[in-house]
């Protein structure tokens, strides 16, 4: 009989004798240094074994016997690990070779089947076990990069159909390099991380790593109001009074400066209103 597993010490071997007188006596040797005077031989390893058989009259027969043994259980795995966080496509191919077949499976995600796919990162344990109870424990990990993070700082126009707001972009995680695609109003379009001489409007931002994996953003670049000043005028009533001039102003930005200027061109007040004119 021969071993199960290979490596295993669970080969039999036993003797049939004919003709000669007994009683017999028995002398086995074998791999490893093996020596037995038993008939029959048990819990024997892999290897070539040599029986020599004397009867009581000093008769001698001779016999050499092959205990056999399958080859070791063996796993080449194949690991595909995750090329974007959070999207779970690792896989683990398994080619086994080795011991006698079928195979059976048995996962620490509790799958029985050889292959897995569809995996997040992490580490996966598997037991196979032959059609003669040989085993082979193997262990594999899924790896993942990390996240990939699109993130900006952004200034404002500054005045009503002004052209000098600013987008400057920032990455992290991923596997670099890293490409930025964006768009925005009149046609904008840009691939640089620092962008400047923007006008006011809706802006599209596309990050992609090495992998092709994205993250994106809107971002809103904002502008004031159109600035206008209404301006209120109150005539002297009388020869000899003073009038005054009273001004209302929207948009833009506050807080606001002013300047009334004289005939002369000087100045003559730097406030919102002015009266006594």
């Amino acid at each position: 009989k021969d071993a199960r597993c290979n490596g295993s010490a669970d080969g039999e071997l036993y003797t049939s004798t004919t003709a000669g007188r007994t009683p017999y006596t028995c002398l086995w040797s074998g791999p490893n240094s093996y020596f037995s005077s038993n008939r029959n031989i048990v819990n024997a390893r892999a290897g070539t074994y040599t029986l020599t058989i004397s009867d009581s009259m000093g008769c001698l027969a001779y016999d050499t016997n092959q205990i056999s043994e399958p080859a070791a259980l063996s796993v080449i795995p194949k690991i595909t690990n995750m090329v974007c966080y959070g999207y779970p496509i690792g896989e683990i191919d398994l080619t086994v070779n080795g011991g006698t077949k079928p195979y059976k499976y048995t996962w620490s995600t509790g799958d029985t089947k050889q292959d897995l796919d569809s995996l997040n990162a992490g580490v996966y344990s598997v037991t196979i076990i032959d059609s003669q109870a040989c085993s082979f424990n193997g262990t594999y990990g899924i790896s993942t990069p990390t996240q990939l993070v699109l993130s900006y700082n952004s200034s404002n126009v500054s005045s009503n159909g002004g052209d000098d707001g600013s987008l400057t972009l920032l990455a992290s995680g991923g596997t670099y390099p890293w490409t930025y695609e964006i768009t925005g109003p009149s046609s904008f379009s840009s691939s640089s991380v620092s962008n400047k001489s923007l006008k006011a409007g809706s802006y599209k931002i596309v990050l992609s790593d090495n992998n092709d994996c994205k993250d994106s953003t809107t971002v809103s670049i904002q502008e004031p109001s159109k600035l206008s000043v209404t301006n209120k005028v109150t005539l002297p009533e009388c020869n000899g009074q003073k009038g005054s001039f009273s001004l209302t102003v929207n948009g833009g930005t506050t807080p606001y400066g002013f300047e009334w200027l004289d005939g002369a061109g000087g100045l003559y007040a730097a406030t919102q209103n002015v009266v006594s004119v």
